[in-house]
């Protein structure tokens, strides 16, 4: 685990052309690895259960985009989920969460998935199966979905919204990230669309 530890420097990825879909899984994450133990196999980037690993991926996000990210938790009974960036702010939209299923943004002025306007009840995970999530950025929202079902809607400018920099802060606050709580999993695909 490099909880703490400074991802070495990575030219960003260049951006996508609006519309078209753009793979982000480039390049070895154990470089771009924030905490946890990250590896490249086949095209798809694998942590093993860490205490809030993630990655960055370095990314000029737009104003306005979708960020969709297939996934199977191997092992494990915590979140997974995406780091995304809003108008200069970084939320982390998680399912699975707080060991009692939950699902949404955080952080919310302030306040975790717990206790926010997004909290989802109804998100549990099972292992072993291959999942979707997708995340709309738009100026004036964000909306969560697993597998084409709505997890979390949220009308917001941007203000409101933060990461836990006790868990999920990223050296560089403009990157989107990958995150995955004690859990073994593999991330498939991760794919950056702007509008």
């Amino acid at each position: 685990d490099r909880t703490g530890a400074s991802p070495t420097k990575t030219e960003p990825t260049k951006p996508a052309v609006p519309g078209t879909w753009k793979s982000l899984l480039e390049g070895d994450p154990a470089e771009r690895a924030v905490a946890g133990e990250w590896r490249a196999r086949g095209g798809e980037w694998h942590v093993w259960p860490a205490l809030a690993a993630r990655v960055a991926i370095p990314v000029a996000a737009p104003a306005e985009y979708d960020l969709r990210v297939s996934f199977t938790r191997h092992s494990g009974e915590h979140s997974v989920g995406v780091i995304v960036v809003h108008d200069g702010k970084q939320v982390a939209f998680e399912l699975d969460s707080w060991e009692r299923h939950l699902g949404g943004f955080q952080n919310v002025n302030g306040e975790s998935l717990e206790r926010n306007e997004t909290r989802n009840d109804e998100t549990r995970l099972a292992n072993e199966r291959r999942y979707t999530m997708l995340v709309e950025v738009r100026r004036d929202s964000l909306r969560g979905t697993l597998d084409g079902r709505e997890i979390a809607m949220l009308k917001t400018a941007g203000k409101e919204l933060s990461v836990d920099n006790r868990f999920w802060a990223l050296p560089d606050a403009a990157a989107l990230g990958l995150l995955a709580w004690n859990s073994n999993v593999t991330f498939h695909a991760a794919e950056m669309r702007p509008r």
